[in-house]
């Protein structure tokens, strides 16, 4: 578990120690290394919770030319496969971890990287050239990215507690989300329970721009029911065992250098390493389709 935090400052030079304040607050997220970076617009702010190569990939990470700042908190499943993809396009590596990965993704692609990444995931990437900050959280909204808008400048921050030490916040309870979480123990949608502090959507990106802000959406889970009746052949279930052992596959940690993880005991590996479905299907005729996989 990682943290992050962040605002822009339009027409105004805050003091140093509020990016600061803000950072350490989320210090139980990432006890490992705690960092800041400010410039005359944005101050970021990330602690990390070292998983993947533990000598680098300290936050925030700062592009080679220097223009581009990322804070990340998840983990990106599938860095391996874009690390090389990145690197068949020209990009050179300085760490083996997944926040590299991002940053170099973002460079390439800009926000058409996101679509790419398979992971949870919440992260705040700057551009100094176009004095521009894009926020982007995971399909599902695993991790958590919280932010507020006032006046032509954006706060955010993993836990609400980073925007509620900004003075201009206003610690308002918002009465309809209070309703909600009385009512089912949750508040729905991107509402929370203080007025004027919103959660990011799953799936989407928000882009600050010199003070103007728009909301996108770059992923969202389609329902397309089929009303004709469908056949009982097992058989048709193959492309689904295959995508459920990829998304294992990926996810076992055996796939993290062993570098990183040395400091955890073998058995939290044993205890813990993802069971690929095949050995638990009992069906017969599912079993020998999931064998070969």
């Amino acid at each position: 578990m990682c943290g992050i935090a962040g605002f822009t400052h339009y027409d105004r030079r805050p003091r140093p120690e509020r990016i600061w304040k803000i950072t350490r607050s989320l210090s139980h997220r990432g006890p490992d290394q705690q960092d800041v970076w400010e410039s005359p617009v944005v101050s970021l702010g990330a602690v990390r919770l070292k998983i993947i190569d533990l000598e680098h990939g300290d936050q925030p990470m700062i592009s080679d030319d220097g223009d581009t700042v990322l804070v990340f908190n998840g983990e990106i499943y599938n860095h391996v496969e874009l690390r090389r993809e990145l690197e068949n396009a020209g990009h050179r590596f300085d760490s083996r971890c997944d926040t590299e990965v991002v940053l170099r993704a973002f460079l390439e692609w800009d926000v058409d990287a996101f679509p790419r990444l398979r992971g949870m995931f919440a992260a705040a990437l700057w551009t100094e050239s176009q004095r521009r900050l894009v926020l982007v959280r995971d399909r599902m909204g695993i991790k958590p990215l919280y932010h507020a808008r006032p006046g032509k400048d954006l706060y955010f921050g993993s836990e609400m507690k980073a925007i509620l030490l900004h003075p201009e916040i206003d610690r308002t309870i918002n009465s309809a989300a209070l309703d909600r979480y009385l009512s089912v123990n949750y508040v729905s949608g991107s509402d929370t329970l203080v007025e004027g502090i919103e959660k990011l959507a799953p799936g989407h990106w928000l882009e600050w721009r010199d003070g103007r802000i728009s909301d996108h959406v770059y992923w969202q889970l389609e329902f397309r029911p089929d009303p004709r009746p469908q056949p009982k052949d097992v058989q048709k279930l193959q492309p689904i065992l295959h995508l459920v052992n990829r998304v294992v596959r990926i996810r076992d940690p055996d796939r993290i250098p062993h570098a990183a993880r040395q400091q955890v005991p073998e058995r939290h590996h044993a205890a813990n390493r993802p069971r690929l479905l095949g050995p638990r299907v009992r069906h017969p005729q599912v079993q020998r389709i999931i064998e070969p996989l």
